[in-house]
């Protein structure tokens, strides 16, 4: 199926960045068939991860958990 056909079956999500309109960028047939939702910019820095495990901070809200689990497991960053 064409993006053409998708357009008029379905609607579609497009998520931007701050500061950066994706729309500008789309043929007039698909803007109809998309609406924008920003997402928010989150500064995590691996710097940042590295030293929090280091210091024993919590690094949950800033990694999956899957990844925090193995990092703990593997006694990642710690010197």
């Amino acid at each position: 199926m064409k993006i053409e056909e998708l357009a008029k079956e379905c609607h579609f999500i497009g998520a931007t960045r701050p500061g950066y309109h994706l729309g500008v960028q789309l043929p007039d047939y698909l803007l109809q068939s998309v609406s924008f939702m920003e997402v928010p910019a989150l500064a995590i820095s691996s710097t940042d991860v590295r030293r929090r495990v280091q210091e024993g901070a919590p690094i949950h809200y800033l990694v999956p958990e899957t990844v925090e689990m193995y990092i703990r497991k593997n006694k990642l960053y710690l010197e």
